[in-house]
This record gives C-alpha cells, structure tokens and sequence, in this order.
C-alpha cells in the first residue's frame, strides 16, 4: 500500500541545484517509525546534554536538523496513509457495487485526502 504513488513526480531543478526536497518515498511507515523513536527517546537526551537553550539551538547536527526533519517525515506519513485509506475505501465501495451517491463521497473524500498530502509533499525539503 505504501509503496503507491498519488502525487505526480516534482518538476525538475535548475542544474547545479542541491535537491532537499522530499519525495514520496520518504513517507514510508518505517521511517516514519523511526522518527518517532527519536522523537520519543534520543531527542531528550540531547535536551539533557546541553546547558542551556542556546547550546541547544545551536547544535545543528542533534538537534536543528533531526527535528524539523523527523515531524515533516511522520506529518507526511500520517497524511499518505489517510489518503491511502479513502483511496482504499473507494475501491471496496466500487467494488461492492455502492450506490453512485456514496461512490462520489468516497472520492471527494479520496481526492481532498489526495490533495491533502500532496500539498504537504510539495512543500517539504530536508533541513541540512
């Protein structure tokens, strides 16, 4: 399920341009999970470690780059899977045979979903 594409593929950039966009593959539920985990357990100790707020702001490489990082990838993850599950449940209601009234909610449903994520894959970059 996570594997499936619903959002067509970025445009390109200009030669020579660093590439910090994330893209679809990002948002698989593993890394995500990942995440999560450095949310729930690493990110505390490097809170611990410094002395004060500065010292955290300024740690670029435990800190600054692992969070922005680590709540885009689990807000794109959460938005994917919303929008595979009505992507999902349409199927099953055309496939059921549903009536064309619930058919057309389960896609408006689908397509905000769709739209949804796809705006949030959009904008996405890794902060570095």
């Amino acid at each position: 399920m996570a594997a499936e594409k619903l959002c067509p593929p970025p445009s390109s950039l200009p030669e020579g341009a660093d590439d910090l966009r994330m893209n679809e593959n990002d948002f698989l539920f593993s890394k995500a999970k990942n995440s999560i985990m450095w949310l729930e357990v690493d990110i505390w100790e490097v809170i611990r470690s410094k002395k004060t707020t500065d010292q955290l702001l300024d740690s670029t490489e435990q800190f600054g780059i692992p969070l922005p990082n680590s709540v885009s990838r689990v807000k794109g993850v959460l938005y994917k899977q919303k929008a595979l599950i009505e992507q999902k449940n349409l199927e099953i209601l055309q496939l059921k045979k549903a009536t064309p009234k619930e058919i057309k909610k389960a896609k408006e449903r689908f397509d905000i979903a769709k739209q949804e994520f796809c705006s949030i894959l959009e904008k996405a970059e890794y902060v570095d």
